[in-house]
């Protein structure tokens, strides 16, 4: 009786242990599928953050909402094997503000389940939503750049028309009614010259060296013979190393936004021949120096500087040249040497002292060294300098021409243009000869980007 009892009772449990089971089942199913979708939604939520963060960098251009999708899609691939819908939509961070400056992306995925596919569930759908603006400074940046151009001899025929392209796609992120860039080039020119075509025709110069003594024209003269390059830096003296000042950098495009194929800049860099060695520390010192003394309190001061090299050249006075009764001034004019073309017609000025040039502190002829020095100047005094490497080789750097001796200590070409930069994020590696507009147009989009942030 008893015995028969206690079966029926166990009988009775057994049922109920087994509904227990399924049940607790149930919740250890749930509970793993449930957080496995919050995984995924952490994950697709981090994407989204991303995406519109990129994609703010390129606001208010038209391929900032596209760039957004793909970087979303991109991120959550490295998580998840799901695809993703995404969304982006551009709006104002304030009602009627001139470009859209805040980019909103809306996902959606599908996530698998493994347990509650017993209750027919197959998969959950999980959403996320971002926002970030760009710029995100409510007042209007101004801009004060200098552009610096290698244009030794390195830089022939296509590189040349290729920096070119590179300079004009930079001028498209630029407004002239509120930002101004300038052009300095290495190395310097003579009169704001560098650029003689040979036909005479406007707006390039003519060719200097078809002029004899009495017809050479004031003012202007050829790069430079085999003494070296004319480097006294002294516009009185007729050289000089800016060509176009951040006065005149203003007239660059028109009223409709094309580039003004007739200003000053695109005339002047239109002309611009290589030709010479490497003396880049002069050349930023140059830059740097309008931007300090002519650069407004209120404008973001910028250099960018292409280059194909590290500096090879110390600045110095030395040329050999026609003398013209207008150059009646210059002092030390001695005779040129028997190596020089056209010696007997000719006199050099040669000034050893260099007093024109401010040599960083313990780099006087260690030209590679100074330049990082000077674009440290730079950097010292609140200039952004965003430096491009151009097929730079990886050689050590020597003082003067190829076979000249070593620099010491020792520093790698490529090293020079990298540590120019003023943060490691500003400097770009080229690493063969081409088209480098995308470089610029990068270049562009983050000097006046203003900065982003999530804001949703």
């Amino acid at each position: 009786m008893g015995a028969s009892r206690t079966q029926r009772e166990l009988g009775q449990a057994l049922p109920l242990i087994v509904l227990m089971f399924v049940v607790l089942c149930g919740f250890v199913g749930l509970t793993i599928d449930v957080g496995f979708g919050l995984l995924q939604k952490r994950r697709l939520q981090a994407a989204v953050d991303l995406g519109a963060l990129s994609g703010a960098q390129a606001l208010p251009g038209h391929e900032a909402g596209a760039q957004a999708e793909d970087y979303t899609r991109e991120n959550f691939s490295h998580t998840s094997d799901q695809t993703v819908d995404v969304t982006a939509t551009t709006s104002c961070m304030v009602a009627g503000c001139a470009d859209d400056d805040r980019l909103t992306l809306s996902a959606r995925t599908q996530t698998p389940t493994f347990f509650v596919k017993l209750f027919g569930i197959d998969e959950w759908t999980v959403a996320a939503r971002g926002a970030a603006c760009g710029p995100c400074d409510s007042s209007v940046a101004t801009f004060d750049v200098m552009v610096v151009l290698d244009r030794s001899g390195s830089m022939s025929g296509s590189d040349m028309a290729d920096a070119r392209e590179g300079i004009r796609e930079l001028l498209e992120y630029f407004d002239p009614d509120r930002d101004r860039v300038g052009l300095t080039v290495l190395e310097s020119a003579d009169s704001k010259a560098p650029y003689f075509h040979g036909s005479g025709s406007a707006p390039c110069e003519a060719d200097g060296s078809s002029y004899n003594a009495t017809s050479y024209p004031s003012g202007y003269q050829v790069y430079g013979g085999s003494n070296g390059a004319f480097m006294d830096g002294t516009p009185g003296n007729h050289d000089d190393w800016v060509l176009i000042d951040l006065a005149s950098g203003n007239d660059f495009k028109n009223p409709d936004g094309t580039l003004n194929e007739s200003s000053d800049f695109l005339n002047t860099l239109d002309c611009v021949q290589d030709g010479g060695s490497t003396p880049i520390g002069p050349a930023v010192q140059e830059a740097t120096n309008e931007l300090d003394v002519n650069g407004r309190p209120d404008a973001v001061k910028v250099i960018v500087y292409l280059g194909d090299g590290g500096a090879s050249s110390m600045p110095y006075e030395r040329e050999c040249r026609h003398r013209s009764s207008s150059h009646s001034s210059w002092s030390s004019w001695a005779p040129c040497q028997s190596t020089d073309t056209g010696g007997s017609n000719k006199q050099m000025r040669i000034n050893a002292a260099q007093s024109w040039y401010s040599w960083s502190a313990g780099n006087q002829n260690r030209p590679c060294a100074d330049a990082i020095a000077q674009s440290q100047r730079a950097a010292n005094l609140g200039i952004d300098v965003y430096t491009i490497g151009y097929g730079v080789s990886n050689n050590y750097c020597r003082i003067g021409t190829t076979g000249g001796p070593y620099e010491s200590p020792s520093i790698r070409e490529r090293d020079t243009i990298e540590q120019m930069a003023s943060d490691p994020d500003l400097y770009f590696d080229q690493p063969g000869r081409g088209d480098i507009t995308a470089v610029f147009g990068q270049i562009g989009r983050e000097i006046t980007a203003g900065g982003t942030r999530l804001v949703e």
